[in-house]
Protein backbone atom coordinates (compact mmCIF):
# COMPACT_ATOMS: atom_id res chain seq x y z
CA UNK A 1 0.00 0.00 0.00
CA UNK A 2 0.98 3.32 -0.68
CA UNK A 3 2.88 5.23 1.95
CA UNK A 4 2.18 8.89 0.98
CA UNK A 5 -1.41 9.00 -0.56
CA UNK A 6 -4.85 7.32 -0.79
CA UNK A 7 -8.43 7.89 -1.31
CA UNK A 8 -10.28 7.10 1.77
CA UNK A 9 -13.81 6.70 2.12
CA UNK A 10 -15.62 7.02 4.95
CA UNK A 11 -19.10 6.37 6.45
CA UNK A 12 -20.96 8.74 7.39
CA UNK A 13 -22.78 7.24 10.36
CA UNK A 14 -20.64 5.48 11.96
CA UNK A 15 -17.65 7.20 10.94
CA UNK A 16 -15.23 4.42 10.00
CA UNK A 17 -12.96 3.64 7.36
CA UNK A 18 -15.06 1.93 4.17
CA UNK A 19 -12.64 1.84 1.17
CA UNK A 20 -8.79 2.83 0.85
CA UNK A 21 -7.94 3.18 -2.69
CA UNK A 22 -3.77 3.60 -2.46
CA UNK A 23 -2.28 5.62 -5.52
CA UNK A 24 0.65 4.89 -7.44
CA UNK A 25 4.13 6.21 -6.21
CA UNK A 26 6.15 8.36 -7.99
CA UNK A 27 9.64 7.91 -8.09
CA UNK A 28 13.46 8.81 -9.17
CA UNK A 29 16.04 5.83 -9.54
CA UNK A 30 19.51 6.52 -10.00
CA UNK A 31 21.48 3.06 -10.89
CA UNK A 32 25.02 3.58 -10.34
CA UNK A 33 25.23 6.67 -8.82
CA UNK A 34 28.14 5.89 -6.25
CA UNK A 35 30.76 5.49 -10.16
CA UNK A 36 32.87 2.63 -9.29
CA UNK A 37 31.81 1.43 -5.38
CA UNK A 38 29.63 -1.67 -6.32
CA UNK A 39 27.71 -1.50 -2.31
CA UNK A 40 24.76 0.43 -1.68
CA UNK A 41 25.00 1.60 -5.66
CA UNK A 42 21.24 2.57 -6.17
CA UNK A 43 19.91 5.46 -5.14
CA UNK A 44 15.72 5.38 -5.14
CA UNK A 45 13.40 8.44 -4.03
CA UNK A 46 9.67 7.41 -3.60
CA UNK A 47 7.27 10.65 -3.64
CA UNK A 48 3.69 11.04 -3.40
CA UNK A 49 1.64 11.17 -6.81
CA UNK A 50 0.21 14.43 -7.55
CA UNK A 51 -3.51 14.29 -7.27
CA UNK A 52 -6.96 16.31 -7.46
CA UNK A 53 -10.26 17.39 -5.95
CA UNK A 54 -12.85 14.73 -5.58
CA UNK A 55 -16.27 14.67 -6.52
CA UNK A 56 -19.16 12.69 -6.56
CA UNK A 57 -21.75 11.94 -9.44
CA UNK A 58 -25.60 11.75 -9.31
CA UNK A 59 -24.83 7.82 -9.72
CA UNK A 60 -23.19 7.80 -6.40
CA UNK A 61 -19.67 7.27 -8.63
CA UNK A 62 -16.51 9.26 -6.86
CA UNK A 63 -14.10 10.57 -9.70
CA UNK A 64 -10.20 11.85 -8.54
CA UNK A 65 -7.00 12.67 -10.90
CA UNK A 66 -3.55 10.78 -10.07
CA UNK A 67 -0.69 11.89 -11.37
CA UNK A 68 2.41 9.43 -11.68
CA UNK A 69 6.01 10.32 -12.93
CA UNK A 70 8.57 7.71 -12.78
CA UNK A 71 12.34 9.05 -13.58
CA UNK A 72 15.38 6.49 -14.04
CA UNK A 73 19.08 6.87 -15.53
CA UNK A 74 21.48 4.38 -15.32
CA UNK A 75 24.92 5.22 -14.88
CA UNK A 76 28.60 3.27 -15.70
CA UNK A 77 31.80 4.41 -14.60
CA UNK A 78 30.07 8.22 -13.61
CA UNK A 79 28.61 8.69 -17.16
CA UNK A 80 25.34 7.99 -18.05
CA UNK A 81 24.17 5.34 -20.37
CA UNK A 82 20.35 5.43 -20.26
CA UNK A 83 17.37 7.14 -19.13
CA UNK A 84 14.11 6.68 -19.23
CA UNK A 85 10.52 8.89 -18.11
CA UNK A 86 6.97 7.78 -17.76
CA UNK A 87 4.40 10.12 -16.83
CA UNK A 88 0.72 9.89 -16.52
CA UNK A 89 -2.43 11.10 -15.58
CA UNK A 90 -5.16 8.72 -14.63
CA UNK A 91 -8.95 9.27 -13.30
CA UNK A 92 -9.62 6.95 -10.62
CA UNK A 93 -13.23 5.73 -10.31
CA UNK A 94 -14.94 4.34 -7.30
CA UNK A 95 -18.52 2.95 -6.99
CA UNK A 96 -20.71 3.07 -3.90
CA UNK A 97 -19.96 -0.72 -2.68
CA UNK A 98 -16.08 0.39 -3.15
CA UNK A 99 -15.65 -1.38 -6.64
CA UNK A 100 -12.73 1.06 -8.41
CA UNK A 101 -11.03 1.23 -12.11
CA UNK A 102 -8.21 3.41 -13.55
CA UNK A 103 -8.38 5.06 -16.15
CA UNK A 104 -5.17 6.48 -18.01
CA UNK A 105 -5.71 9.71 -20.08
CA UNK A 106 -2.82 11.50 -20.57
CA UNK A 107 1.05 9.86 -20.72
CA UNK A 108 3.92 11.00 -21.42
CA UNK A 109 7.18 8.53 -22.63
CA UNK A 110 10.56 8.84 -23.36
CA UNK A 111 13.56 6.44 -23.29
CA UNK A 112 17.11 6.62 -24.60
CA UNK A 113 20.65 6.24 -24.50
CA UNK A 114 22.92 8.94 -22.92
CA UNK A 115 21.91 11.46 -19.83
CA UNK A 116 18.29 12.43 -18.88
CA UNK A 117 16.61 15.24 -21.21
CA UNK A 118 13.53 16.59 -19.51
CA UNK A 119 10.32 15.95 -20.79
CA UNK A 120 7.03 17.92 -20.66
CA UNK A 121 4.91 16.78 -17.74
CA UNK A 122 0.77 16.66 -16.83
CA UNK A 123 0.38 17.69 -13.71
CA UNK A 124 -3.44 16.54 -12.09
CA UNK A 125 -6.22 19.01 -11.56
CA UNK A 126 -9.67 19.28 -10.77
CA UNK A 127 -12.55 17.56 -12.45
CA UNK A 128 -16.20 17.80 -12.41
CA UNK A 129 -19.17 16.22 -14.37
CA UNK A 130 -19.51 16.93 -18.21
CA UNK A 131 -23.56 17.02 -17.87
CA UNK A 132 -23.81 14.09 -20.12
CA UNK A 133 -22.89 11.44 -18.13
CA UNK A 134 -19.02 12.00 -18.04
CA UNK A 135 -16.06 13.70 -16.89
CA UNK A 136 -14.18 17.32 -16.84
CA UNK A 137 -11.10 16.82 -15.92
CA UNK A 138 -8.83 19.96 -15.82
CA UNK A 139 -4.87 19.77 -15.84
CA UNK A 140 -2.00 21.66 -16.78
CA UNK A 141 0.40 20.73 -19.40
CA UNK A 142 4.10 22.43 -18.79
CA UNK A 143 7.07 21.78 -21.40
CA UNK A 144 10.56 22.84 -20.18
CA UNK A 145 11.37 24.35 -23.76
CA UNK A 146 10.26 27.83 -23.32
CA UNK A 147 9.10 30.02 -25.92
CA UNK A 148 10.43 33.76 -26.49
CA UNK A 149 6.65 34.63 -25.63
CA UNK A 150 6.40 32.97 -22.46
CA UNK A 151 6.87 35.28 -19.39
CA UNK A 152 7.82 32.48 -17.19
CA UNK A 153 10.57 30.19 -17.18
CA UNK A 154 8.69 27.23 -18.95
CA UNK A 155 5.77 26.83 -21.72
CA UNK A 156 2.68 26.07 -19.55
CA UNK A 157 -1.07 25.52 -20.86
CA UNK A 158 -3.96 24.99 -18.96
CA UNK A 159 -5.56 21.56 -20.63
CA UNK A 160 -9.29 20.37 -20.48
CA UNK A 161 -10.48 16.97 -21.21
CA UNK A 162 -13.65 15.45 -21.64
CA UNK A 163 -14.04 12.09 -20.84
CA UNK A 164 -17.07 9.58 -21.74
CA UNK A 165 -17.49 6.22 -22.49
CA UNK A 166 -17.32 6.88 -26.24
CA UNK A 167 -13.84 8.10 -25.49
CA UNK A 168 -12.15 11.57 -25.00
CA UNK A 169 -11.32 14.80 -25.88
CA UNK A 170 -8.70 17.44 -25.27
CA UNK A 171 -8.64 20.97 -25.49
CA UNK A 172 -6.14 23.75 -24.91
CA UNK A 173 -7.48 26.89 -22.96
CA UNK A 174 -6.44 30.30 -23.75
CA UNK A 175 -4.78 30.33 -20.33
CA UNK A 176 -1.47 30.16 -19.21
CA UNK A 177 -2.29 28.12 -16.39
CA UNK A 178 -4.84 27.04 -13.77
CA UNK A 179 -2.95 27.78 -10.96
CA UNK A 180 -0.08 30.10 -10.44
CA UNK A 181 2.41 26.95 -8.89
CA UNK A 182 2.41 24.81 -11.46
CA UNK A 183 1.51 21.43 -9.09
CA UNK A 184 -0.66 23.41 -6.99
CA UNK A 185 -3.45 21.78 -5.45
CA UNK A 186 -6.69 23.67 -7.29
CA UNK A 187 -10.55 22.80 -6.94
CA UNK A 188 -13.66 25.44 -7.29
CA UNK A 189 -12.12 26.63 -10.87
CA UNK A 190 -14.96 25.34 -12.94
CA UNK A 191 -18.72 25.38 -12.69
CA UNK A 192 -21.19 24.26 -15.62
CA UNK A 193 -24.22 26.62 -16.64
CA UNK A 194 -27.36 26.04 -18.09
CA UNK A 195 -26.76 24.23 -21.62
CA UNK A 196 -23.73 22.52 -20.10
CA UNK A 197 -21.48 25.62 -21.06
CA UNK A 198 -18.16 25.65 -18.68
CA UNK A 199 -17.25 28.64 -16.92
CA UNK A 200 -13.89 28.28 -15.95
CA UNK A 201 -10.75 30.60 -13.98
CA UNK A 202 -7.03 30.56 -12.94
CA UNK A 203 -7.04 33.62 -10.56
CA UNK A 204 -7.25 36.73 -13.04
CA UNK A 205 -9.33 35.36 -16.33
CA UNK A 206 -12.81 34.20 -16.25
CA UNK A 207 -13.79 31.85 -19.60
CA UNK A 208 -16.82 30.77 -21.11
CA UNK A 209 -16.10 27.76 -23.30
CA UNK A 210 -18.27 25.38 -25.00
CA UNK A 211 -17.55 21.88 -23.86
CA UNK A 212 -19.63 20.51 -27.28
CA UNK A 213 -17.62 22.18 -30.23
CA UNK A 214 -14.65 23.67 -28.02
CA UNK A 215 -15.32 26.92 -28.84
CA UNK A 216 -14.22 29.57 -26.79
CA UNK A 217 -17.91 32.14 -26.11
CA UNK A 218 -15.18 34.69 -24.56
CA UNK A 219 -12.15 35.69 -22.25
CA UNK A 220 -12.51 38.59 -19.47
CA UNK A 221 -10.19 39.57 -17.12
CA UNK A 222 -11.05 42.05 -14.46
CA UNK A 223 -8.97 45.27 -13.88
CA UNK A 224 -8.14 44.69 -10.60
CA UNK A 225 -7.36 41.62 -8.28
CA UNK A 226 -8.29 37.83 -8.83
CA UNK A 227 -11.73 36.61 -9.91
CA UNK A 228 -13.40 33.94 -7.73
CA UNK A 229 -15.97 31.27 -9.07
CA UNK A 230 -19.28 31.34 -7.02
CA UNK A 231 -21.93 29.18 -8.85
CA UNK A 232 -24.35 29.53 -12.38
CA UNK A 233 -27.39 30.99 -12.08
CA UNK A 234 -30.68 30.81 -14.47
CA UNK A 235 -30.29 31.82 -17.69
CA UNK A 236 -27.10 30.47 -18.45
CA UNK A 237 -24.99 33.72 -16.36
CA UNK A 238 -22.57 32.90 -13.58
CA UNK A 239 -21.94 34.64 -10.05
CA UNK A 240 -18.42 35.78 -9.44
CA UNK A 241 -16.29 37.93 -6.68
CA UNK A 242 -13.28 40.17 -7.55
CA UNK A 243 -12.20 43.04 -5.36
CA UNK A 244 -14.65 42.66 -2.72
CA UNK A 245 -17.75 43.46 -5.70
CA UNK A 246 -20.09 40.78 -6.39
CA UNK A 247 -20.94 40.50 -10.05
CA UNK A 248 -22.95 39.05 -12.25
CA UNK A 249 -21.98 37.72 -15.55
CA UNK A 250 -24.41 36.81 -18.46
CA UNK A 251 -24.07 34.20 -21.19
CA UNK A 252 -22.77 36.87 -23.78
CA UNK A 253 -20.38 38.02 -21.49
CA UNK A 254 -21.90 41.30 -20.11
CA UNK A 255 -20.72 41.85 -16.48
CA UNK A 256 -23.06 44.06 -13.96
CA UNK A 257 -21.28 44.37 -10.17
CA UNK A 258 -24.03 43.94 -7.53
CA UNK A 259 -25.05 47.66 -5.89
CA UNK A 260 -24.78 46.26 -2.37
CA UNK A 261 -21.83 44.81 -2.40
CA UNK A 262 -18.13 47.23 -1.91
CA UNK A 263 -14.58 46.81 -1.57
CA UNK A 264 -13.04 45.76 1.91
CA UNK A 265 -9.10 46.09 3.25
CA UNK A 266 -9.54 42.23 2.77
CA UNK A 267 -9.27 42.01 -1.10
CA UNK A 268 -10.02 38.02 -0.96
CA UNK A 269 -13.37 38.78 0.94
CA UNK A 270 -16.90 40.24 -0.94
CA UNK A 271 -17.79 43.72 1.31
CA UNK A 272 -21.65 43.57 2.22
CA UNK A 273 -22.92 47.04 2.71
CA UNK A 274 -24.32 47.93 5.97
CA UNK A 275 -26.79 51.14 7.35
CA UNK A 276 -27.78 51.79 10.37
CA UNK A 277 -31.13 50.34 11.64
CA UNK A 278 -32.29 54.03 13.10
CA UNK A 279 -30.90 56.60 10.94
CA UNK A 280 -30.09 54.53 7.74
CA UNK A 281 -26.35 55.87 7.86
CA UNK A 282 -23.63 53.81 6.36
CA UNK A 283 -22.02 51.74 8.75
CA UNK A 284 -18.74 49.44 8.50
CA UNK A 285 -19.57 47.13 5.95
CA UNK A 286 -19.19 43.08 6.86
CA UNK A 287 -15.97 41.11 5.00
CA UNK A 288 -17.94 37.93 3.55
CA UNK A 289 -15.38 34.86 2.91
CA UNK A 290 -18.16 33.08 1.18
CA UNK A 291 -21.76 33.99 -0.28
CA UNK A 292 -24.38 31.88 -1.84
CA UNK A 293 -27.70 32.20 -3.44
CA UNK A 294 -30.30 30.33 -1.33
CA UNK A 295 -33.54 28.36 -2.29
CA UNK A 296 -35.15 31.88 -2.11
CA UNK A 297 -34.58 34.46 -4.65
CA UNK A 298 -32.60 37.33 -3.70
CA UNK A 299 -31.42 35.08 -0.51
CA UNK A 300 -28.43 34.68 0.76
CA UNK A 301 -26.20 32.60 3.06
CA UNK A 302 -22.84 33.73 3.80
CA UNK A 303 -19.49 33.08 5.70
CA UNK A 304 -18.01 36.35 7.72
CA UNK A 305 -14.16 36.89 7.29
CA UNK A 306 -12.55 36.04 10.72
CA UNK A 307 -9.96 38.26 12.92
CA UNK A 308 -8.85 40.78 12.41
CA UNK A 309 -11.41 41.49 9.43
CA UNK A 310 -14.83 40.23 11.35
CA UNK A 311 -16.04 37.41 13.56
CA UNK A 312 -15.92 34.65 11.68
CA UNK A 313 -19.66 34.04 11.51
CA UNK A 314 -22.39 32.55 9.91
CA UNK A 315 -24.35 35.10 7.99
CA UNK A 316 -28.42 35.02 6.29
CA UNK A 317 -29.18 38.56 4.21
CA UNK A 318 -32.20 39.49 1.67
CA UNK A 319 -31.31 41.99 -0.49
CA UNK A 320 -34.48 44.01 -1.01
Amino acid sequence: MSPYGSLIVIDGHSGTVRFRIPFPDSSTTINGFRCKDPVYNVLKSTNQATFGSVFTSQDGNMYIQVGKHVELSDNHNCKPTQFLLDDTLSLLRVTPEGAFSWRVFQHVHADGDGGFHVQPRAFAGESIPDGFGGVLAAWTWVDPHKQPSDPLNVHSEARLTRLSDSGQRDFTLPMPFWTKGISSFFAENMVLAEGNQLYGINGPQLIRFDTQNGNVDWLRHPPTGEVKLLHSVAGGGVLIANAGRLVYFDAEGNGVPFPWTVAVPNPEDIGLVQTDLFDHSPAEPLALREAEGCWVVGNFIAVEDGAPHGHASLVYFAVQ
